[in-house]
């Protein structure tokens, strides 16, 4: 070893002290939950403190001894130069969970940088360039990460040869010479590059059929195609043209073999960037990380000791789920999961960790790009696969609400199912009947629970073949609702009133009249509240019917009280005027036309106060002032009424009456009990205590 070799060796080992990662004895793992989501497939969500900060992490973990486990390559949208999102992918290549794969140059055509196995061929090679590292299983299912180079052989029929330098690259610079990667190169591209540019602009190119059998030379620029299925193209520069010049013609044989190195039989094999773990000790991060580093959202692949277990991770960034780690502390915390192995995957904003839910026929975005950005389509990403055999449906989930409220009315019905393996089956194809645990056939109409009693049952669905999946449900009581009100269809006697509710947690619900104290008031009607479940009558909506016998006057009330919830629907007579104000609001209607006050009405002690001039004017009243003796004077159909202002009393065509409550003077208007004015007018009110609102009637002659 001479003295240059022994100080590069020393300067190394000193980086390698200087660089561990400073997080790497600070990292604290806490296990949030975890669910199987395949055969041999769990998720576990992790809250990690490192450097004083919070993330949420989450981790697919696959037990690659499980039969039913495997991996899978996911290239874009099929092919490369496709790029696509990680929940397409996944959703696309039936998928049970999926994260984001290799490395690539967003500005070029769509390429991972490092190999690639996809459905068991070799679709890429690795970069030329020194540090990078990928992700393999082999044939035994044993797991892998490990640097890898590729290597290529064009063989012409007279039997000379050339390199072949990549297979289905875009171009770059190689790190460790500075030298263009398709300098002098012959670079492969198979059908699975699906661009009609490839590598470098104004190369020339071959075209190579399946029996490798020359089919078209280009020498002077590209062939104007993609490549076609089943054959291969030869991108060719400098001297790799020289060699095809020579001795290379259209029809004759020029044979191409090409492999990976380390050849393990791959079944499986994507490529990343650099170790972030290795013998269980996170790793300085060897190459540039200029661009990638800082608080970023992240991911990556970490395998086992016994190379049988993967783990799949990721954290956001510039999140509520987690600021984002820089890469030292990225690599203390997938450490601190103990695996052996770990390499670093795409990050920032290609970082999405997906995965299906039971009975979910496709994805759930698990972990967010950064910032919660939009999905990146990227080239490739890591696709978990179920490999279990299908078999009968084994259990479910019961969709519909877990709290109810006294007499609602809530659908249930089966939300999801799936087999022993986890595979969802579909719901139409089930058949199953519906009951609970507590009231039985009686509180059911066709799927819908009428909740008849406060506290506590289980929903209990049973499948035509014998599988029972129950649903825990609270029934609280009518205080639970934020609002009550009556959806009213009129049709000349026949009223149909359905009571609607909206709770505190802001969902809305229907509710069984029959459990609702129904008035009728100033009228007569004959009331059902349960023709609405009658056998026959197929689903409808909870109503009651009100047919109406008589009125006593301008209308009828129909007053619904629901425990503490009061609502109404008021229908009207023909041949009245009506005055509608509301408590506290200068805006007013007159036969349903918009008026405007400058004085709202008020309650005080328990009576309401309106503004006398505004509701007799409307009426064709005259109504005049004494400012003398402070008194409010009102003509109306031949009769007098005067209002002393701050009196208990009042003058009815020359007779005193005693007032509880008596004229009062508010922003220069003469305020009056409402009450009063009416029953001695010849008027009629209502007044709405849900709104505030005073309806006031008079008769039409």
């Amino acid at each position: 070893m001479n003295v240059f070799k022994r100080q590069f060796v020393f300067l190394w080992v000193l980086a390698l002290v200087l660089l561990v990662p400073k997080g790497a004895e600070a990292v604290s793992l806490k296990e949030n939950g975890r669910t199987t989501v395949s055969p041999g497939v769990v998720r576990r969500e992790l809250s990690a403190k490192i450097g004083g900060r919070n993330h949420i992490v989450d981790v697919i973990q696959v037990d690659l001894n499980n039969p039913g486990a495997d991996l899978q390559v996911m290239a874009g949208a099929g092919n490369y130069t496709r790029k696509d999102t990680v929940s397409h992918m996944a959703n696309r290549t039936d998928a049970y969970a999926g994260i984001n794969g290799d490395f690539f140059n967003m500005s070029k055509q769509g390429a991972p940088f490092g190999p690639s196995v996809v459905d068991g061929k070799l679709q890429s090679s690795p970069l030329e360039s020194v540090g990078l590292f990928a992700f393999g299983i082999d044939s035994g299912k044993n797991a892998y990460i490990e640097s890898f180079t590729f290597n290529g052989r064009a063989t012409a029929q007279d039997g000379a040869h050339y390199k072949i330098s990549g297979l289905n690259k875009t171009d770059y610079i190689i790190n460790h010479t500075q030298v263009p990667s398709h300098k002098d190169s012959i670079q492969l591209y198979n059908d699975f590059w699906t661009a009609p540019s490839r590598g470098l602009r104004g190369s020339g190119e071959v075209l190579v059929d399946g029996n490798f059998v020359v089919e078209r030379i280009s020498l002077d620029k590209p062939l104007p195609m993609v490549t076609p299925k089943g054959k291969y193209i030869l991108q060719v520069n400098g001297r790799a043209k020289d060699f095809i010049r020579n001795h290379v013609k259209p029809g004759q044989k020029l044979r191409l073999d090409y492999r990976v190195s380390p050849d393990r039989n791959w079944r499986f094999l994507i490529g990343g960037h650099a170790l972030l773990v290795n013998g269980g000790r996170p790793q300085p991060y060897i190459m540039d990380a200029a661009s990638i580093d800082g608080y970023r959202a992240r991911s990556a692949a970490a395998i086992s000791k016994d190379r049988k277990t993967v783990y799949l991770v990721a954290t956001e960034g510039r999140t509520k789920k987690s600021r984002g780690m820089k890469l030292d502390e990225w690599a203390a915390t997938v450490a601190a999961l103990g695996v052996e192995k770990a390499i670093n995957l795409d990050g920032g904003g290609s970082t999405t960790l997906v995965a299906r839910g039971h009975g979910d026929f496709k994805n759930t975005k698990i972990t967010r790009p950064e910032r919660n950005g939009a999905e990146r389509r990227i080239v490739n990403g890591i696709g978990v696969m179920n490999k279990a055999p299908k078999t009968a449906l084994s259990a479910g989930e019961i969709a519909g609400p877990r709290h109810v409220v006294l007499g609602e009315v809530a659908t249930y019905k089966l939300g999801k199912a799936w087999d022993s393996n986890y595979h969802p089956i579909k719901v139409e194809n089930v058949g199953y009947s519906l009951t609970d645990s507590t009231f039985g056939e009686g509180a059911w109409i066709y799927s819908r629970f009428l909740s008849p009693k406060v506290g506590k049952t289980d929903i209990v669905l049973t499948t035509t073949g014998g599988v029972k999946i129950t649903l825990p449900v609270d029934i609280q009581s009518p205080a639970a609702l934020k609002s009550f009100t009556l959806a009213a269809k009129d049709s000349g006697n026949t009223i149909t009133l359905a009571p609607k509710g909206v709770t505190k947690a802001g969902r809305s619900i229907a509710i069984d009249p029959a459990q609702i104290t129904w008035t009728v008031e100033k009228g007569a009607a004959k009331t059902d509240t349960s023709s609405w479940k009658a056998p026959g009558a197929g689903v409808k909506e909870p109503a009651a019917i009100f047919r109406q016998e008589k009125a006593e006057g301008a209308y009828v009330a129909y007053k619904a009280n629901f425990g503490p919830n009061t609502a109404s629907y008021v229908k009207e007579s023909p041949g009245y005027a009506k005055v509608r104000m509301i408590v506290g609001k200068k805006n007013f209607t007159f036969a349903g036309e918009n008026r405007t006050m400058d004085t709202t009405p008020v309650i005080r002690n328990n009576r309401t106060l309106v503004p006398l001039r505004f509701l007799m004017e409307a009426y064709g009243a005259e109504v005049t002032w004494d400012n003398e003796a402070r008194t409010a004077i009102v003509n109306y159909k031949g009769h007098t009424i005067a209002l002393p202002a701050n009196k208990n009393e009042a003058t009815i065509d020359g007779n005193t009456v005693a007032l509880d409550v008596g004229a009062t003077i508010q922003n220069n208007r003469t305020m009056v009990p409402l009450r009063f004015i009416v029953e001695n007018m010849g008027m009629e009110v209502y007044y709405e205590n849900s709104d505030r609102s005073i309806s006031i009637f008079q008769k039409i002659n």
